[in-house]
Order: structure tokens, then C-alpha cells, then sequence
């Protein structure tokens, strides 16, 4: 962890930049008008910086939540998290939620068959979904891992068990609950200070997943983690590096839950996939964990759960006459090819939804007649279609299956590439498309640059206004009698335009976001605002060099030296308010659990709009002290709609450009949002928290036709 400075040299910082403080405000008294008004303007910054100190000074004292606070905070935690993941499990299983009529099994996994060479943690030999929380309980130290190969029902596991400690957990009067949360381990990012161990670089991930999707204060967030009230159930560990790519950030993770972090940490659950975990437990096992292997379904609970789907209470067996003959030869041949087929759940589910429709649906019958080969193309290829058979579009028309496969590829191309550079290969981000538009091997950069252009084009056209506005307006300025000041004038708007340009073409990407503003009561929120307004500061007196001899030779009064002085100054103060504005903004946004794809996206341009209109409005009132209300009105609009269509986490002009460009390739619907509801309401999508991922991650790769 970052140390603090000794507290006696910060006392002595503290009273030299007073002193200094001092100094500077009587010096410029002393140079009359021009210094008095000088020293005000100075004051400005001074002033927020002391107002903020004081307030985090304040805040500061208050401490960490007491336990009743976090027992208040657990319990609404558990609360959402139950909402949002029984959902999850509705989607998944397509039905109620509750899996009895196929309770899919899990055996205990011998050291040697996984590569687990380290401490087993107890517990029974074998389990069901129907029994894993007791499974789970009869553990040591609460430390499960799931494994299974693709398609075996690892996520329905690890929701079950989530969904029913819970419930137990609900019903606990003890000081100290354990609020289940699962988290998608693809979204761990590094960009975590690498200074810190992973344990902690984890630990700080978690607490920012606890606010960032649930809304948990972020001091809350740590102490509910540090203190031992949450369970992390770590998704998509073989996600994190890709299939071909050796599994670096994943043995990263498992590195820093083999490290102890208090007396109520160790407790942990993790899926991945078998093949995967092969490769990483071979340097870097979980240690002191039980090893569960998901098991195929039986012909028993393939016939359970296709009676369950497909009812008819006027046939004998209670199932539809249509599904009779393929029960008959699973019942028949357990050991056969098509029950072999059907015993993995995403067959299963491949299998329900092309034979949904008992009217005009085709006959499940004709799967007696395909080999084990053809069975998984045969309802792959048919899913897409009768997905978009049984779920009409947003405005009651109904999607072309061929645009459905069309739309899904691109998303699916895009994730591909996005993991191959090192971005999350499941999380599928509207705002990130720029990236692989146009030839993906340039990275967006097509895209990137044309909105930077054309931002940068507005804003120095905006500036050139002003200019002109002095030519043609402004009777005190002698402009129009030195029109050889042009050439120096052309230069400062060229370097604005520059500056511009490259603050626009920045392909830094942070997290989506809404406002929220109490997280600016807390010191990591304060911290990060004053850092970036800070850097804004000395953007801005950077700035305000070359816009002051522009203002001087606009002007032709005065003196030049005192000019370029003010205006330094001036910029200085409007950068440190552009940098309030905007790094609080992202300092104190979260995103909500999304009930469908397109609520981040709406929460995301709310955020950008309300942080454009108060810019805005800051810098018309401070351009307008100066030169008066019109330059107010073109510097804030000038910098209001830079920030919107360039600036934030999402810049909307790149993300609209991208968007445009893949529609009239026919790549996306013209609605992307609405289209991504649709999918996800069909059920192929699914949300993780606020990310949209594909269900499958098996149709996902079938739909990926380009190889980064």
C-alpha cells in the first residue's frame, strides 16, 4: 500500500504554501487595480482547494461503518442480489427457477483428475443442485471449485448455491451475515496500482464491483469485504486469458486467493472449465479447496425435465405425443447416441427452444435420424430461426433470422478481437464497438480519428467565431487596422485545435457509469477529484499561454505581459472547474443491477448530458465576467458539446460513427439497444450485473467467423 508522508514534513509543506500564499496575494496588492484583480481570480482555486480540504477533513473523522450501518448495508445487499440472480437463473433454466426436474449432479474431483495437488477442504462425495448449499456447508473453510466441461451447467451450479445460502443467510440474527456475490472475473482489470499485491489489487476489485453493481457505498464496500461479510463466487476463471493465450491474469487470481487475508477470508467459490484449469493448476493450484466435477444428466432426468417443458395432461405418460418417440429411445438406449447428446444441459437447451411450438414447430422426432456428429450442428444451425419464430421485435414485427445471425456475428467478431487485446472477450459494450469498426486489425483507428477531427474542426470554428465577432463588432479593437496580426492569430487557433484534437482521440476506456453524489463524501472520491483537478489546473495555464497573446493581439491594448498573465490564470481557474466537474462526475457514478441491456446505455447518456449542461453553464457564467455574455454563450457551448460528444467514459460521436458505419454495412440493426433487449429477452443474451454477455459461450464461438 501507498505510505503517507511523515505528518511533521506535512506540516512544514502546509506552512510554506501559506506562506508562500501570503507572499504572492501582498505582492500583488501592492501593484495596484491590476493586481488586486489578479489576486482575485487567484483566489478562486485557493478558495475550492481549502473548501475541500476542510470537508474531507471532516468527512475523514467520521470513521469506517459501525456494524450496525454494515449489517444494514448487508441486508439490502442480499436483498438485490437475491432479485437480480434469481432472475438470472429464470433466463437460464427458462422456467421457474427451481431445477428438480433435472437435478443435475456433481461428484467430488479426485486430486490427480483436476491437477489439484494441495489440501482438499472436506466434504461428501457427491451432490446435486437440489443440495449444494448443504454441500457447501459441510466444507472446512468454505472454499469450493467448480469444474466441468462447456455446456455442463457450472454457472446454473454456482446461482443455485448463491440463491440458497442466501435464503439461509436471510433468515441468520447472529452480528455477522455472508452475503453470497457473483462476480464475472473477465471484468477483473489490471489497471489496478501495480505496486500492490494481488490480493490486494482482488480485494479492491470486489469492493468496486459491490458499488459499481449494487450500489454499495465505497467505504461500506471495504469494510463489508474486510470484515468477512461477503462470499465472493468468482465466474469465467477460464474466460480471463482466452483458449489459446497462456492463462497469465488467471493464475494472477489464483495467486491471490492462496494468500490469507484475515480470519473470516478464505472462503471463496470458483468455476472454470476443466481443460482450463488443467493448464493452470499445473503451476499454480487453488489450495485447500474441494474439487467438484459437474456430472452428465441421466436419461431419467433428461425424460424429467422434458415431460416438465412439454406438459399434456390428456396423454397417458403426460407428455406430448410429438416428444414420445425420442423418450422412448432415451429410456430404451440410455447409453445411445442421442441420450448421450441430451445429457448436456446446453443440448437440452438447444433442443427445448428449436422444438418449442407444438403447432408449427418442427417434429423432434427427426432427431432419431442424425448421427452423434450432426446432432450439435443440426440444432445450431436451427436455433436462430426459431428463436425469431417464437419472440417478435421491439415494435411487434418480427427480426429476419439471417439478420439475427448476421447482427450476433459482428458482436461476437468484436468480442473475439477485443480479447485478443487484452479487453474482456465477454462483455459486450455498445460505447467500445469503435474498436473493431472497419478493418479490425487498425484497432478503430478510422473511426477514432474522424471523431476527434471533427470535434476539434467545431471547437476551433466556435474560437474563430469569437475572432471574427472582434473583427466585424468590436469597435474598441484595432484588429481591423493590423489585419497582419492574422498570421499570428492562425497559429494560437491552429494549436487550439490541436489540443483539442488529442484530447478527442485519448483511447483510454474506464468503466460506464451514472451519477450518484454521496460517493463524494468518501476520501477515495476526494482524493481522485482534486488529483484530476489538479492536472486540469496546470492543462489549463498551459492553455491559457497561447490563448493570452491571441487575447493581446486581439485586443491591440494593454500590456501583453499582464494579458497572457491573467488569462493564465483565468484558464487555470476554468481548468480546475472543468476538472471538478468531470472527474466528480466519474468519481461519484455508478451503474445499478440492469434489468435489460439498454439501461446502462440510457443511465450513461443521462450522465454525459447532465455533466455537458453543467460545464456549460459554469463556463458561460465565468466567460461571461470577462468579455460578456455572447463569448459566455460560445465558450460554453464550445466546451459543453466537446465533453458530450468527446469527452467521459463513452464518447458518444465515436460510438455514433461506428454505430452508423456498421449499419450501413448491414452489420447492426439501426436500433442496437433495442435489439440487444430482444435478444436478451429471447434468451440469448444474458445480463451479468450490468454487462450483457452472450448466454452461451459456445453459441458465441460458433458465431465467431473472424480469427483475431
Amino acid at each position: 500500500m501507498r505510505s503517507r508522508p511523515p505528518r511533521r514534513l506535512r506540516l512544514v509543506v502546509a506552512f510554506s504554501a501559506t506562506a508562500g500564499l501570503f507572499w504572492l496575494t501582498s505582492w500583488l496588492l501592492g501593484k495596484g487595480d491590476d493586481g488586486a484583480g489578479i489576486a482575485n481570480v487567484l483566489a478562486l482555486p485557493v478558495a475550492i482547494l481549502g473548501s475541500v480540504a476542510a470537508f474531507y477533513s471532516l468527512r475523514s473523522r467520521r470513521g469506517a461503518p459501525d456494524q450496525a450501518a454494515l449489517r444494514t448495508h448487508a441486508s439490502t445487499l442480499l436483498d438485490q442480489v437475491i432479485t437480480a440472480e434469481a432472475r438470472a437463473l429464470q433466463q437460464l433454466l427458462g422456467d421457474t427457477g427451481r431445477p428438480e426436474p433435472a437435478d443435475i449432479g456433481f461428484a467430488s474431483t479426485h486430486p490427480d483428475a483436476a491437477g489439484v495437488r494441495w489440501r482438499v477442504d472436506g466434504g461428501p462425495e457427491s451432490g446435486s443442485l437440489n443440495t449444494v448449499a448443504e454441500f457447501y456447508e459441510s466444507l472446512g473453510l468454505g472454499r469450493l471449485l467448480v469444474l466441468g466441461e462447456p455446456g455442463s451447467g457450472k454457472t446454473v451450479l454456482t446461482i443455485r448455491l448463491l440463491l440458497d445460502l442466501a435464503e439461509k443467510a436471510r433468515t441468520e440474527t447472529g452480528e455477522r451475515i455472508r452475503v453470497p456475490v457473483r462476480l464475472s472475473l473477465p471484468s477483473f482489470s489490471e489497471t489496478h496500482s501495480r505496486s500492490a499485491t494481488v490480493r490486494e489489487r482482488l480485494d479492491t476489485w470486489i469492493a468496486e464491483q459491490l458499488t459499481v453493481v449494487y450500489g454499495v457505498p465505497r467505504s461500506a464496500a471495504k469494510a463489508l469485504l474486510a470484515d468477512g461479510w461477503i462470499l465472493p463466487i468468482l465466474d469465467g476463471l477460464d474466460e480471463m486469458d482466452g483458449d489459446t493465450a497462456a492463462p497469465r491474469r488467471a493464475n494472477e487470481v489464483i495467486d491471490g486467493l492462496n494468500t490469507a487475508a484475515g480470519p473470516h477470508r478464505w472462503p471463496v467459490v470458483v468455476a472454470c472449465r476443466m481443460g482450463n484449469y488443467r493448464l493452470m493448476a499445473g503451476t499454480a493450484p487453488l489450495q485447500d479447496t474441494t474439487a467438484v466435477t459437474m456430472e452428465a444428466l441421466e436419461s431419467r432426468q433428461i425424460i424429467g425435465w422434458l415431460a416438465h417443458r412439454f406438459p399434456d395432461p390428456s396423454q397417458p405418460d403426460g407428455i406430448q405425443a410429438r416428444w414420445r418417440p425420442v423418450l422412448n429411445l432415451v429410456r430404451t438406449h440410455p447409453a445411445g447416441r442421442l441420450a448421450k447428446f441430451l445429457s448436456s444441459p446446453l443440448s437440452l437447451y438447444l433442443a427445448v427452444n428449436v422444438y418449442r411450438d407444438p403447432v408449427t414447430g418442427p417434429d423432434p422426432r427427426e432427431l432419431r435420424k442424425l448421427s452423434e456428429a450432426e446432432l450439435d450442428d443440426f440444432l445450431q444451425d436451427r436455433l436462430i430461426p426459431a428463436v425469431v419464430e417464437h419472440y417478435p421485435g421491439p415494435d411487434g414485427t418480427r427480426y429476419r433470422a439471417d439478420d439475427v445471425r448476421t447482427w450476433l456475428s459482428t458482436l461476437a467478431n468484436h468480442l473475439a478481437w477485443m480479447g485478443a487485446y487484452g479487453y474482456s472477450r465477454t462483455d459486450i459494450q455498445l460505447h467500445e464497438l469503435w474498436r473493431t469498426s472497419g478493418d479490425p486489425a487498425s484497432r478503430g483507428r478510422r473511426v477514432r480519428l474522424l471523431a476527434a477531427a471533427i470535434i476539434s474542426g467545431l471547437t476551433t470554428l466556435l474560437v474563430s467565431l469569437l475572432f471574427l465577432r472582434a473583427w466585424f463588432g468590436n469597435g474598441s479593437s484595432d484588429l481591423r487596422a493590423h489585419p497582419e496580426r492574422w498570421f499570428y492569430i492562425i497559429p494560437s487557433l491552429l494549436g487550439v485545435g490541436v489540443f483539442v484534437f488529442r484530447f478527442a482521440a485519448e483511447t483510454s476506456t474506464r468503466t460506464m457509469e451514472r451519477m450518484e453524489p454521496r460517493l463524494l463524501l468518501t476520501g477515495m472520491g476526494l482524493r481522485k477529484v482534486l488529483r484530476a483537478a489538479s492536472a486540469w489546473l496546470l492543462l489549463g495555464v498551459s492553455a491559457g499561454i497561447p490563448a493570452g497573446i491571441a487575447i493581446s493581439l486581439l485586443s491591440g491594448i494593454g500590456e501583453p505581459v499582464k494579458i497572457v498573465l491573467g488569462t493564465m490564470i483565468g484558464f487555470g481557474a476554468i481548468g480546475f472547474v472543468i476538472g471538478l466537474i468531470a472527474e466528480a462526475g466519474d468519481t461519484t457514478t455508478l451503474l445499478k443491477t440492469a434489468n435489460r441491456p439498454s439501461e446502462p446505455q440510457r443511465q450513461v447518456r443521462g450522465t454525459i448530458a447532465a455533466q455537458s449542461l453543467i460545464l456549460a453553464l459554469v463556463l458561460l457564467v465565468l466567460g461571461s465576467l470577462p468579455a460578456g455574455i455572447i463569448d459566455g454563450v460560445f465558450l460554453g457551448s464550445a466546451a459543453g458539446l466537446g465533453l458530450y460528444l468527446g469527452g467521459g467514459p463513452t464518447p458518444r460521436l465515436r460510438q455514433e460513427l461506428a454505430i452508423r458505419a456498421m449499419v450501413r454495412e448491414h452489420r447492426l440493426p439501426g436500433k442496437p439497444e433495442a435489439f440487444l433487449d430482444w435478444a436478451y429477452g429471447a434468451g440469448l443474451l444474458r445480463l451479468a450485473g450490468t454487462a450483457t454477455q452472450f448466454r452461451h459461450r459456445e453459441v458465441q464461438e460458433r458465431l465467431t467467423t473472424e480469427d483475431p
